[in-house]
């Protein structure tokens, strides 16, 4: 059994998903903003995290813009780039929550997108 750095991670959008096509095949990405609570104080921090989407569960993608809340559940991996490690989830499932366009109260306007057609099996 080989090991598996496997996340799930749950927060809001950070830009709107860029779409593109490597060898035929469907890539989607887009970065995660998750807040953590740290210390006695529960201090506020927020960590960024680069996510990946392959294949036919991007067209999940077309349900999501700047401000939606996720939860994503992938294998985590590092990249390292001038010494420097950067976190990647390569996500294999995603839940979109309910009312996913509110932030802090507000509702982000929400670019008026065709529903894309999506199979079950694709979403979480």
């Amino acid at each position: 059994m080989s090991d598996i750095a496997r996340v799930v991670l749950t927060g809001r959008v950070g830009q709107d998903p860029e779409m593109k096509k490597i060898n035929d095949t469907d890539l989607g990405t887009f970065s995660l903003a998750v807040d953590q609570y740290n210390g006695p104080k529960k201090e506020k921090t927020t960590g960024w995290w680069r996510c990946e989407v392959w294949g036919p569960m991007t067209k999940v993608l077309g349900y999501v813009s700047k401000g939606t809340a996720l939860t994503v559940s992938g294998e985590l991996r590092q990249d390292k780039v001038d010494e420097k490690t950067y976190h990647k989830v390569r996500v294999d499932g995603i839940r979109i929550a309910p009312g996913g366009g509110e932030s802090d109260g507000e509702r982000v306007k929400a670019k008026s997108k065709k529903k894309p057609e999506v199979d079950e099996e694709d979403v979480w």
